[in-house]
């Protein structure tokens, strides 16, 4: 890096401290969020530059420490287990008033990528002793995860619904986890032995 590069951006330190506040930002609005949206925190709240932010969140990407996935050409993301345990063990480089700014407005932050991103569940009756629960997340019009379940009580059905309404911020990421992970065929295991 030269002089002026490293000059004009703070140094490593800094390059470090606003790639931990976007894994914290993602740590507390605890779901998947669209560029748009962490853009607007970031900006709003003056941590870093547009130019800045889109290349962290790029090299965060690169480094597995956030994930993405793609809905209709919408890309969403959200901090991945590693982003977790980096934020972990490096949170303390993040300034305390910048923790404490992202922690108060969190909580309308992530209000809004709620509202924004419409969840839903519901089931029906299926044939003889089979619900079908329908649980769906979508961002504006894009669908970005439906899910159907076949199960034969209605309690059943009623349980995966609420748990999809309380919890799909948490489900959904386990679930794009899950598929994206590459698995080593030797280590897949018949769940009926």
């Amino acid at each position: 890096m030269s002089d002026t590069e490293n000059k004009n951006n703070g140094g490593g330190r800094q390059i470090a401290e606003n790639k931990l506040i976007l894994l914290y930002i993602f740590h507390k609005l605890e779901m998947p969020a669209g560029l748009d949206q962490v853009r607007d925190i970031v900006l709003d709240n003056y941590f870093m530059n547009y130019f800045l932010f889109r290349q962290y969140l790029s090299e965060l990407v690169d480094e597995n420490l956030l994930l993405t996935v793609e809905d209709g050409g919408k890309t969403l993301y959200y901090i991945s287990d590693s982003g977790r345990q980096t934020l972990e063990v490096l949170s303390n480089m993040i300034p305390h008033v910048i923790r404490t700014s992202i922690d108060d407005f969190s909580i309308t932050a992530r209000k809004a990528v709620k509202d924004s991103t419409n969840i839903t569940a519901e089931y029906t009756a299926g044939n003889i002793d089979e619900y079908i629960a329908t649980c769906t997340a979508r961002e504006g019009d894009f669908k970005i995860i439906n899910i159907k379940a076949s199960v034969s009580t209605q309690k059943e059905a009623e349980q995966i619904c609420e748990n999809w309404k309380k919890y799909s911020h948490q489900i959904y990421p386990e679930i794009m986890h899950s598929l994206f992970n590459k698995r080593d065929d030797e280590q897949t295991t018949d769940p009926a032995k």
